[in-house]
């Protein structure tokens, strides 16, 4: 890859929560994944670590309060591409405070649990499937090349 060494991949924190066999997912309302179910999850900024921005974000997002000491790494995966690079790292927890609430209708339209055997079609695939199946495997990092599907038409 000729990347400019300066440059870093972008990062991305994502929570997984279950309960009862389902999962919580959130249906994007705008941007490239529009239509689309996927994990509360979000960019990390710059100086943030992995785990300080999925509490950050899971508080914008959907309103829950997490601690450091209660969240688990349950997979990695590294995408990249001709230029495009991402490191996603993926949380989960049993634990968390408040009540789960769609904080940004602005770019989430709906927000709810799923039976993991009964996902929603416009799901987006293969990240939101293919990290459940290995995650429950017992796997725990893959590689692939892009391109995530942008839209579900």
């Amino acid at each position: 890859m000729n990347k400019d060494k300066s440059q870093r991949a972008n990062l991305a924190s994502l929570l997984i929560l279950k309960k009862d066999n389902k999962v919580l997912l959130m249906r994007r309302k705008d941007g490239p994944f529009e239509g689309l179910y996927t994990f509360p999850s979000g960019k990390v900024d710059e100086g943030e670590t992995f785990t300080d921005a999925i509490i950050r974000e899971t508080k914008e997002e959907i309103n829950l309060d997490l601690k450091k000491e209660f969240l688990k790494v349950v997979y990695i995966i590294h995408q990249y591409d001709k230029g495009d690079e991402w490191v996603h790292t993926f949380f989960t927890t049993d634990f968390w405070e408040g009540e789960i609430k769609n904080m940004e209708t602005h770019r989430c339209d709906n927000l709810d649990w799923f039976s993991i055997d009964n996902l929603p079609e416009n799901i987006l695939e293969p990240l939101v499937i293919n990290v459940i199946n290995k995650i429950e495997k017992g796997e725990f990092y893959s590689e692939s090349s892009f391109p995530l599907p942008l839209k579900n038409k």
